[in-house]
């Protein structure tokens, strides 16, 4: 080699080189020997060695679920038909997303969905537990999850998914225990009513937890910010509709409200039977008895229903939107109708509809998902969905409702319209 010298064994190019310079250039060597082992294969080809990441099987991202059968059924069937369209049509390139199913916690089991939860990461090895519909999503649960940095989406009407829990994504933001409300819902039954929001008395009634507590002053702060009166507001009814309902019924007659809005799931059913049983001639109001599929199906529940009103943030059936539209394509497509669609397969559907939208947004990098949209992420669904910011929404729920009413055979009507917007309320 007329322009190399051997010095110490090592090869250097270009002639004369001084000590440092040799030093230098043999770390370099040494490095590059090391590095260049990691790289290339028997054949020499650049082996690129994905970034591991929890719940990432190959090209398959694993997730379960944790849903309250008795309060959201149907939730898979929703939560099936879009991942079914994310697969199918490859809206993550390469990569589908394989649901292993969901357990059931049971209402306030707290123990039991923490014990699942661990079972999904420790065991199935989920990148996301995913749909999440149970109260029993509590901060334990949360907090053990972000501390395995597995995100869970869902339904936030517990505070795990709220700040500072950025971990927790869900379609309609932080919708108990929020740092902001807005007069959405009151505004929408109002208008239902055909009555001037300002002009009404009303009694809240929740369940008797402390979601149950934090949902009254909540929606106290709503009423009270449209210029109406609330006259009760009592986190009271027995969970899991147990237990003696007259005293609490006796107590929100005397208060002679004009709207009884019962915060419940499946307890909405009971008290609203004994209100009507005591002579309860008002508006009778609740925001889970939206199941389009089910009602007309059961008598029983369709007659102690009747003349209700029933806010939801879903969208519904009746509106006939593009997103309506779309989830019946999609549940037509896993071979089921439209009478398939249920309150719990909306919300299954949402979640879904959410998840897939975050994970396209940071795909493949899919282990910088939460720092992404904790960052800034705009969730754009079509109408009639609700628009969501993060991070804003960590401290606040969504923004639109609409309102129905049950008529005769479990039939839902549009009482009023789907509608975004009302005035925003600082609840903290």
């Amino acid at each position: 080699m007329s322009t190399a010298q051997l010095r110490g064994g090592v090869a250097v190019l270009g002639g004369n080189v001084s000590g440092r310079r040799l030093r230098w250039f043999v770390l370099a060597t040494v490095l590059a020997v090391v590095i260049g082992s990691s790289l290339f294969t028997t054949t020499g080809a650049v082996a690129v060695v994905p970034r591991q990441v929890q719940g990432i099987d190959g090209n398959k991202i694993n997730v379960g679920g944790l849903v309250e059968a008795i309060s959201f059924g149907g939730t898979e069937n929703g939560f099936k038909a879009r991942i079914n369209r994310t697969n199918e049509n490859h809206e993550l390139g390469k990569y589908t997303i394989d649901y292993l199913g969901s357990t059931d916690p049971g209402q306030g089991n707290v123990d039991k969905a923490l014990s699942a939860s661990q079972s999904l990461v420790e065991r199935d090895q989920v990148f996301a537990v995913a749909p999440v519909l149970t109260v029993s999503m509590q901060q334990s649960v949360g907090t053990y999850l972000a501390s395995k940095k597995v995100p869970y989406f869902g339904g936030g009407f517990t505070k795990a998914f709220c700040s500072p829990n950025t971990y927790g994504l869900s379609f309609i933001g932080c919708a108990i225990g929020a740092k902001y409300g807005h007069t959405t819902q009151v505004d929408s039954v109002a208008k239902a009513m055909d009555k001037p929001a300002k002009s009404l008395k009303w009694a809240i009634v929740a369940l008797a937890q402390a979601d149950g507590e934090q949902i009254v002053k909540d929606y106290s702060k709503q009423v009270q910010a449209t210029g109406g009166k609330v006259v009760y507001a009592k986190a009271v009814i027995p969970p899991g509709g147990g237990g003696d309902l007259q005293p609490f019924v006796s107590a929100v007659m005397d208060s002679k409200p004009d709207v009884v809005w019962i915060l419940a799931a499946s307890e909405v059913l009971g008290f609203t039977s004994a209100m009507k049983a005591a002579g309860y001639t008002g508006q009778l109001l609740n925001s889970a008895f939206y199941l389009p599929g089910l009602l007309p199906k059961v008598a029983s529940m369709a007659d102690a229903l009747e003349g209700s009103l029933v806010v939801t943030n879903t969208p519904t059936l009746e509106a006939d939107s593009a997103y309506v539209k779309q989830m019946v394509a999609d549940y037509e497509a896993i071979g089921l109708d439209e009478d398939a669609v249920s309150f719990g397969g909306i919300f299954g559907y949402e979640t879904a509809d959410l998840m897939v939208a975050m994970l396209k947004k940071v795909s493949p990098n899919f282990d910088k998902l939460v720092p992404t949209i904790s960052k800034g992420f705009t969730y754009k669904p079509k109408a009639e969905a609700t628009s969501l910011k993060w991070p804003a929404v960590y401290d606040t729920g969504g923004n639109c409702d609409t309102t129905v009413k049950v008529v005769s055979g479990g039939v839902y009507e549009i009482a009023a319209p789907w509608f975004c917007g009302g005035k925003t309320v600082k609840l903290k």
